[in-house]
């Protein structure tokens, strides 16, 4: 191999594997996730987080279709029941960004679900 081509390749070897590493370092625009409080008591209680761009989504009166998943937020009236978003059903197949409320009937960008808060 002639040692410009060895340099072209190496040059592009290392703009790939860089644009790699970027890619697998970036944050998830949309995550989940449920806190369990009181593990193994009897006042045990789930809390669900729903979040975009690091951004908690709060509590909205409608079930919520999101490129993650379907949830719905639940409120609770003592310390041990449910509260927060929990998903329905993963992988809604929805590839745009944008989030549907479907008690609502509206897709909204996730930016703009302030306007829906309870």
């Amino acid at each position: 191999m002639r040692p410009q081509y060895l340099l072209q390749y190496l040059w592009i070897s290392v703009i790939i594997g860089v644009s790699l590493l970027l890619s697998a370092c970036q944050q998830p625009l949309w995550e989940y996730n449920v806190e369990v409080l009181n593990p193994g008591s009897k006042s045990e209680g789930r809390r669900g987080h729903l979040s975009y761009k690091e951004q908690e989504i709060q509590g909205i009166n409608s079930r919520l279709l999101t490129p993650i998943g379907l949830f719905e937020f639940r409120y609770a009236k003592k310390p041990w029941e449910d509260q927060g978003w929990f998903q329905l059903s993963p992988n809604t197949n929805v590839v745009e960004e944008n989030v549907y409320l479907i008690d609502r009937e509206v897709w909204v960008e996730p930016e703009k679900l302030s306007k829906y808060y309870d």
